[in-house]
């Protein structure tokens, strides 16, 4: 649900990118299935576009692709995650700290992606590799802190769980998911390498 630690500030930047991306995601509930396949191809990041750009605007989709996601559980998985984690990170560092933190983590899912698949021709979205690199700045930082979760078994709890078992497990996934998708056919699954490269990007920079 949350984490459970009390923050000393406002997450005025959390609650700011998941406005953001919801507001952009509404927007694109609205169009036809036709313009939201040229809104992704637009503001989306192509590996093979940015590597050789006929644009240099081109660049600009490493950000604009932050906010653009491709379904309800794309969105809503990502805004949970930068929810739940994001608050107490933006604590720990600061607004400008933060901010410079969720690009960097943004360019190294990026570049991890670019190493896997450089002539891909999927355009990429979606704020994941950023949020990836929250979870690794809250997994360094937070070694001992604990998440609200509800425990569905006859009745349903709300308990405080370790977030480094949920933390790992999930890092442990986008591995496994990763490298059997290099084995199998399905090339869009590789983009779980750019979730390994924001969660490892998160991981160097968090001191």
């Amino acid at each position: 649900m949350r984490d459970s630690r009390e923050t000393q500030s406002a997450p005025v930047l959390t609650y700011a990118l998941v406005a953001l991306n919801s507001g952009v995601f509404a927007y694109q509930s609205w169009l036809s299935e036709e313009s939201v396949a040229r809104f992704i191809e637009v503001f989306g990041w192509t590996p093979s576009h940015v590597l050789d750009p006929q644009n240099p605007a081109v660049l600009l989709t490493l950000l604009t692709s932050l906010f653009v996601h491709g379904s309800w559980f794309h969105v809503l998985s990502n805004l949970w995650c930068l929810y739940a984690f994001g608050a107490v990170v933006e604590d720990r560092l600061g607004k400008a700290r933060f901010a410079a933190f969720y690009v960097c983590a943004a360019l190294g899912a990026a570049g991890a992606q670019l190493v896997i698949d450089p002539w891909g021709e999927i355009p990429m979205i979606g704020a994941s590799g950023a949020i990836a690199g929250l979870l690794a700045a809250y997994w360094k930082s937070f070694p001992n802190g604990k998440v609200l979760a509800l425990i569905p078994l006859f009745f349903v709890f709300v308990r405080e769980v370790p977030a480094v078992y949920f933390i790992s497990s999930w890092f442990i996934l986008q591995l496994l998911a990763g490298f059997f998708g290099l084995m199998g056919p399905n090339e869009g699954a590789i983009v779980f390498f750019a979730h390994i490269g924001g969660f490892l990007t998160g991981l160097t920079l968090t001191v």
